[in-house]
């Protein structure tokens, strides 16, 4: 663990109504704002990942657009018959269906 002399102080300005809820949420989990931040910072830092919600906020104009053109992507995807994967686990379905996608 780091010592106090090792850590930095990091801010942004933020939304207050969206503060407020984020708040509220994170509470309901037992967080506080400075956790969340403080895990988030560290996930990103082991995993060298950025999680899909730390990109980019959700903006409603552009986010119902991307949302439809994957409604309208998925909706092009064939369906497995429900009787392809009967009695199999959840693992052994993506399995199946991962070798008759890619032939491994």
């Amino acid at each position: 663990m780091s010592t106090v002399a090792e850590k930095r102080m990091v801010n942004s300005r933020v939304d207050a109504q969206a503060l407020e809820r984020a708040k509220q949420v994170l509470s309901r989990q037992g967080l506080t704002i400075s956790e969340f931040v403080r895990y988030s910072i560290e996930y990103v830092s082991q995993t060298n990942t950025v999680p899909e919600s730390g990109a980019h906020p959700i903006d409603t104009a552009d986010g119902a657009t991307d949302v439809d053109a994957i409604l309208d992507w998925l909706e092009t995807q064939p369906m497995p018959g429900k009787a392809d994967f009967e009695g199999l686990s959840t693992d052994e379905m993506v399995e199946q269906i991962r070798r008759e996608h890619y032939g491994l």
